[in-house]
């Protein structure tokens, strides 16, 4: 069963203002999420902060998706995200 992906307003306004390359990269990525919140991919890796809270790791380390893993609801919820490029 998939995991439910809830994009948090502020997360929303900065991929609303995010460069293309940037939302695409984010589309992937959530994609993968939706799967297996856990699990690093060829695309990028992931760092566990603390217990439930996640950094999705992409594009040379340029990019950082910022999420609560919430595993009892199954749901990802993304809180931020960073570009450096």
């Amino acid at each position: 069963m998939p995991y439910r992906v809830v994009i948090l307003r502020a997360a929303h306004d900065q991929l609303r203002n995010a460069p293309p390359i940037l939302q695409g990269y984010v589309d992937g990525i959530l994609a993968i999420l939706r799967v297996d919140p856990s699990a690093a991919t060829a695309a990028f890796e992931v760092r566990a902060v603390d217990d439930d809270y996640r950094e999705a790791i992409f594009a040379g380390g340029r990019g950082i998706v910022g999420y609560w893993l919430l595993e009892d609801q199954r749901t990802v919820a993304v809180v931020n995200m960073t570009w450096l490029g």
